[in-house]
């Protein structure tokens, strides 16, 4: 009786584990598929902010975070002007993305680049260009990307950044993705007690 009682507690105890595997999986795949969105935390697309000087530009995530579209001036005013979104360094690090320039305007006449405490690195400023890019920065100094136009007309220069990362202040917690193996670890030493205890009714 005891031995058939003990049967049915490790029967029990690997139908909760199966359950227990299914939701570790699941959160697993859940929370691998956020992290490979770029804008996101502390650098989340709300985050930024955007500033027009003689321009008219915007930026959006058409994508829910996995890349931004930055669209210069277009005023048709005939005088220069920029598009900028920008943010503060949340750590100390490397600036990485790709980048991918459109306009229907002459070369010359619309600039892409990236900002560093609100210095201007043009990238390029030809419809197609596609790139890498990376720079330092330091916890607390501002970065971003800019949008220059030399006359605001003849339709903006429209920068798209993809594949983004950037520093962020080091954490004791566990990252996102290692998360499914910590709740592995817990479901495994719990089974491993409970296991032992059963062994020990089979043995009476």
């Amino acid at each position: 009786m005891r031995k058939s009682r003990a049967l049915n507690a490790t029967q029990l105890t690997w139908k909760r584990a199966i359950r227990l595997s299914r939701f570790v999986l699941a959160a697993g795949f859940l929370l691998v598929s956020q992290a490979k969105a770029s804008f996101i935390g502390s650098y989340a697309f709300a985050n930024f902010t955007l500033t027009n000087q003689f321009a008219d530009g915007s930026a959006q995530t058409p994508d829910g975070g996995l890349s931004v579209i930055l669209t210069g001036g277009n005023t048709g005013s005939g005088l220069s002007g920029t598009t900028d979104l920008f943010i503060t360094a949340a750590g100390t690090g490397t600036v990485h993305f790709q980048y991918s320039y459109f306009s229907i305007d002459v070369p010359h006449f619309d600039i892409a680049g990236f900002l560093v405490d609100g210095t201007f690195m043009p990238l390029t400023d030809t419809s197609g260009d596609i790139g890498v890019a990376s720079f330092s920065i330091a916890q607390g100094h501002t970065f971003g990307f800019r949008v220059a136009t030399m006359d605001n007309l003849g339709e903006p220069g429209i920068l798209t950044v993809s594949d983004f990362g950037a520093p962020s202040v080091s954490s004791a917690a566990p990252e996102p993705v290692t998360w499914p193996l910590v709740a592995a670890a817990i479901f495994a030493a719990v089974w491993r007690r409970r296991h032992s205890g059963t062994d020990r009714e089979e043995e009476v």
